[in-house]
């Protein structure tokens, strides 16, 4: 790879016609790079952002539930305490299961920003950047559902032969 001074001084070596071409040619090919990832990145953002609300919904509901029901315990008799208790339970356990969200969330933006890199990376060398080849190296390194759906939504790509995501619903505690 060329440093900054040596393309400088290849640039400065070429003539009008070269350096436009050279110009139209960077331009079409950042154009097509941006317009084949930066819908499916947005795509995924937008995803993250729904994921959170709806999660952060549901946990606002399911604290609500349990308060109610701890405000209540005073004046509650004993088969009455047993069913709160069992409520509550119940309650804690899909909030830890909502709160998985923030893992799911966390995967899909550091996806995002892994293949952002990789994809600068891939710019410095535009002799070898293969826009096909890339996206299919991301589908690979998807681990949720949502990240296929999303991927497969924007591009009508076949995912049979990705890789399977993980079980968004299974919880795994660390």
């Amino acid at each position: 790879m060329l440093s900054m001074d040596e393309r400088s001084d290849h640039l400065g070596n070429l003539d009008s016609d070269e350096l436009n071409s050279q110009y139209h040619h960077v331009r079409h090919s950042l154009q097509s790079i941006g317009g084949r990832t930066i819908p499916i990145w947005t795509g995924q953002i937008g995803e993250c952002i729904e994921l959170s609300t709806q999660e952060m919904s549901r946990l606002t509901e399911q604290f609500s539930g349990i308060v109610d029901n701890l405000n209540s315990i005073s004046t509650l008799n004993v088969n009455e305490l047993e069913r709160a208790s069992n409520e509550i339970s119940q309650g804690i356990g899909r909030i830890l299961v909502s709160l998985q969200f923030q893992d799911r969330v966390s995967q899909i933006l550091g996806h995002v920003q892994h293949n952002m890199g990789l994809l600068s990376e891939e710019i410095e060398d535009q002799k070898n950047l293969d826009m096909d080849k890339f996206i299919k190296n991301m589908v690979t390194g998807y681990t949720t559902t949502n990240e296929r759906e999303t991927h497969h939504a924007l591009t009508g790509t076949d995912l049979s032969d990705a890789p399977k995501a993980s079980d968004d619903s299974e919880v795994v505690f660390f």
